[in-house]
C-alpha cells in the first residue's frame, strides 16, 4: 500500500522497541498523536510528535519532556478511565477530522492489548475511516466496503484475511494464490489464512462485514 497517495494522521502506540526496517508511513502526514508510550517509540523512530494522550503511566519522563520542548500538546487523563490510552488517541484523530489513520507499534506486553487493538481498529467505530497497522513483522488493514485495500509485496508473502465480528461477503481478490471472487468467509472459520502473493501486488475488497488483511513476508 503506497501511503504517498493520502493524507493521513498516524498513532503511536507503546509496546516494544521497533525492530527491524522503518516503518512506511509514506510523506502525507497530517500529525502525530502518541499513545502513552508511545511517544517514546515515536522518538525513537524519529518522529515529530503533535499530542502525547493518555495517563501518562508508562510514558518515560524523558520522552514527555522531549516531546514538550520540541511543540507536543500534553493530553493527560485519569488512569480510572473506560477507554485505553490507543482509544483515546484514535477518538481525537477522528476529532481532528483524520480520513485515514496509520497505527504504528503495540506488539509486545499483553496478548489482551494485542487482541483488543485489532478488536479496536476493525470496530464500528471506525469504520468510516481507512485504517491501517504497521508492525515490525506485519501491516493489518481494515478492509470494508469503503475501503478495499491494495497491497505492494513480492511473490510468496503470506496475506491472511480474517473476518471481524460477523461474516464477510462479496469477497474479491486480485493477485493472491487461492483468487476468491464474490466469495464469502465466516467470522467461525479459518479458511482465509495464509493465503500467498502471486504477484507484486494484490487487490482486495468486500461487499458486507469487515476484515483484517494481515501481510506478511514469506513463510520460512
Amino acid at each position: 500500500m503506497n501511503l504517498n497517495d493520502q493524507d493521513h494522521a498516524v498513532v503511536v502506540a507503546g509496546g516494544d522497541p521497533w525492530s527491524g526496517s522503518l516503518p512506511r508511513i509514506g510523506s502525507n502526514v497530517t500529525e502525530v498523536i502518541a499513545a502513552d508510550s508511545g511517544v517514546d517509540l515515536a522518538i525513537d523512530l524519529g518522529l515529530a510528535v503533535s499530542v502525547v494522550i493518555g495517563d501518562m503511566d508508562s510514558a518515560s519522563p524523558e520522552a514527555l519532556a522531549e516531546a514538550e520542548l520540541n511543540g507536543a500538546r500534553i493530553d493527560r487523563h485519569p488512569e480510572d478511565k473506560e477507554a485505553t490510552d490507543l482509544e483515546l488517541a484514535m477518538d481525537l484523530a477522528c476529532a481532528n477530522d483524520a480520513t485515514s489513520i496509520v497505527v504504528l507499534g503495540g506488539a509486545g506486553g499483553r496478548m489482551s492489548h494485542l487482541l483488543g487493538i485489532a478488536a479496536l481498529l476493525a470496530g464500528e467505530k471506525y469504520g468510516h475511516i481507512r485504517v491501517s497497522w504497521l508492525l515490525p513483522t506485519a501491516e493489518i488493514h481494515v478492509v470494508n466496503r469503503a475501503h478495499p485495500v491494495t497491497l505492494d509485496g513480492a511473490p510468496a508473502d503470506l496475506v491472511s484475511l480474517i473476518p471481524i465480528g460477523c461474516d464477510a461477503e462479496g469477497i474479491r481478490t486480485t493477485g493472491l494464490r487461492w483468487a476468491l471472487a464474490d466469495d464469502t468467509l465466516t467470522s467461525t472459520a479459518t479458511r482465509g489464512i495464509s493465503n500467498e502473493l502471486v504477484a507484486d501486488r494484490a487487490e482486495i475488497s468486500v461487499t458486507t462485514g469487515t476484515l483484517l488483511v494481515v501481510h506478511e513476508g514469506p513463510q520460512s
